[in-house]
């Protein structure tokens, strides 16, 4: 249930209710991150980078020192990140000091997800500057990633059976365009590897049996004729 306040608190109260929100924010935040909320704040105040990052969002104070605490890489977020309960955060994720860093990419590669779920699992939870790109040399340099991730073996070729006798199974295709606009209509014996060669301008249907029809009145008609699935070999006329 929805309950709504009007302006009947103190300053004070206001600041105690912004204050608990905050807290369950950033509970919110670190409850999915698999590391103590303390830890994460210990080694944020041993952090030079993001002690900067914290007091230049007190203070608006972006400026030369960046470049000389380290934090320049900072500068390009700077308007997505906030201070709450003493924490830096973007967004809806925790900025994590340099010190966890390499505990959170092991907790996201766990399993061997590779290099894309792995990089999901961390933006869902937490951020630093130049996170996918280590999450990527984490896995370039992984060996089980390596393992999970080759392709796998292609399937073996099956030789086709030969046939008894000569002109039992046939296959057919159209080589072309040629230069002349013109089509080659081949016919390949698989038996004797004996083939057949037409000419064509039209590749039609109707003008493919026109010119098979004389070559098996001729060589006899095969059992079976191996084709693709081109327009002229699937229509109902064929």
């Amino acid at each position: 249930m929805l309950t709504i306040k009007w302006n009947c608190t103190s300053r004070a109260d206001n600041e105690d209710v912004d204050k608990c929100d905050d807290q369950l924010y950033i509970s919110a935040i670190t409850e999915s991150v698999a590391v103590d909320v303390s830890e994460i704040k210990n080694a944020l105040e041993t952090d030079p980078e993001l002690l900067f990052v914290k007091d230049a969002l007190l203070t608006s104070g972006w400026a030369d020192d960046a470049v000389r605490s380290g934090a320049k890489k900072y500068i390009p977020f700077q308007n997505d990140l906030t201070l709450l309960e003493g924490y830096v955060v973007r967004g809806c994720r925790i900025v994590i000091p340099q010190d966890l860093r390499g505990r959170m990419l092991q907790l996201a590669h766990e399993g061997h997800p590779g290099e894309t779920l792995m990089i999901s699992r961390l933006r869902d939870r937490v951020w630093w500057p130049g996170m996918d790109e280590d999450a990527r040399k984490t896995v370039k340099s992984c060996e089980g990633c390596r393992l999970v991730s080759r392709p796998s073996a292609p399937e073996p070729m099956r030789r086709r059976l030969m046939p008894k006798e000569p002109w039992v199974d046939v296959a057919m295709d159209f080589l072309g365009p040629l230069p002349s606009h013109e089509y080659l209509l081949v016919i390949v014996d698989y038996y004797s590897r004996y083939k057949e060669v037409c000419i064509m301008k039209k590749i039609t249907s109707e003008e493919t049996i026109k010119k098979i029809e004389p070559i098996f009145v001729r060589l006899g008609y095969p059992r079976t004729i191996t084709l693709d699935n081109g327009r002229q070999f699937i229509d109902t006329e064929f």
